[in-house]
């Protein structure tokens, strides 16, 4: 945890750091196998719950580990007081604060429970940081009627990059 620590320290302000997610894999009878995400494997969430990032559909804190939907979830990614998970699907649900939209649902509303992210499948990979959230997908499995304008990212010619 050196590096953690020594990453805390560089900010130079306090951190919060609000809840904890896991995910833990159920080997068990065959019905519980999924045939693409092999065994089942169950996210379970505690800790602070100000904001709905445990995803229990509560805003209470947890102090021991709680099982969260949904279910054959391959990756966990944490924001600043939100979650969201790839599901072996390839689609991510999402919760926790949202005020700027970061949990990428269509609204600003706060969700305390998971929240399907609609129109983006095909995703390999998720990260999260303070106030937004990053995907790796397909591109012909994201559905981004912005991208056309250039007003997310895309669509525009790209800036000019200075000499490095």
């Amino acid at each position: 945890m050196e590096g953690f620590e020594i990453m805390l320290s560089l900010l130079r302000r306090p951190v919060w750091l609000a809840a904890s997610v896991a995910l833990a894999a159920t080997v068990g009878t065959p019905a519980m196998a999924d045939p693409v995400a092999g065994p089942h494997v169950q996210a379970y969430g505690w800790g602070v719950d100000y904001n709905g990032q445990v995803g229990d559909g509560t805003r209470e804190e947890r102090h021991v580990p709680a099982p969260i939907g949904p279910d054959n979830v391959v990756q966990v990614a944490t924001g600043y007081s939100n979650t969201a998970v790839v599901r072996a699907d390839g689609t991510v649900w999402a919760w926790g604060y949202n005020a700027n939209g970061t949990l990428g649902t269509g609204s600003t509303d706060l969700f305390a429970q998971p929240a399907p992210v609609p129109g983006l499948t095909g995703v390999a990979h998720l990260s999260a940081g303070f106030g937004f959230m990053l995907a790796l997908a397909t591109p012909s499995t994201v559905d981004t009627p912005d991208l056309a304008t250039g007003s997310i990212g895309g669509g525009g010619p790209p800036p000019p990059h200075p000499n490095v």
